[in-house]
C-alpha cells in the first residue's frame, strides 16, 4: 500500500511520529499497526521518563536493592516494548535489532561496542542493573559478559 492511499488519520500519525514512509511501504505495515505505534511510542517515552527519574535518585543516593529491582522492571518493560514495535513494523522478533535497550540512563552495557555489533548479538554487562537478568535468565545465547 502506498502512503497516499492511507487514511488521513494514518498519514497524520506518520508525520507526527516522523515514521519512515519508505520502510512502512517496504514492510507492508498495515494502517492499524501504524495507529497502534502512536501509543507504543508514547509508552517508550514514559519508560525513559521513569528511567531518568530513577537515575536521578540513584545519582543522589547510589544504587540500592529497591532501585536495582526497579531498574530490572524498566529493562524488562523496554525489552517487551521493543518486541512489540518490531511486530508492529513487520520485522521478525530479534533482540539483536533492538534500538533503545542500552540507551537507558545508568545502563552499564557498552554503547559503542553494541552499536558496532548491531544485528550480530548484544554485549551485556553482568553488573548492569537493567540487563543483568538477561544473563541470569540466559535469554540470549550470543550474549557476551
Amino acid at each position: 500500500m502506498r502512503i497516499s492511499d492511507m487514511q488521513p488519520k494514518t498519514r497524520e500519525v506518520i508525520d507526527e511520529l516522523k515514521l519512515n514512509p519508505t520502510l512502512i511501504v517496504e514492510n507492508d505495515v498495515p494502517e492499524e499497526n501504524i495507529l497502534m505505534m502512536k501509543s507504543k511510542y508514547i509508552e517508550l517515552k514514559e519508560i525513559f521518563n521513569k528511567a531518568h527519574s530513577l537515575y536521578d535518585e540513584v545519582e543522589k543516593n547510589g544504587w540500592n536493592d529497591e532501585f536495582i529491582d526497579e531498574a530490572e522492571k524498566i529493562g524488562k518493560e523496554l525489552e517487551q516494548l521493543e518486541e512489540t514495535l518490531q511486530h508492529l513494523w513487520n520485522f521478525p522478533k530479534d533482540p539483536n535489532y533492538y534500538r533503545y535497550w542500552n540507551l537507558l540512563p545508568g545502563c552499564e552495557c557498552p554503547k559503542l561496542d553494541n552499536q558496532e555489533r548491531y544485528g550480530f548479538g548484544r554485549i551485556i554487562n553482568c553488573d548492569c542493573p537493567y540487563h543483568k537478568h538477561l544473563i541470569e535468565e540466559n535469554v540470549e545465547p550470543n550474549t557476551v559478559s
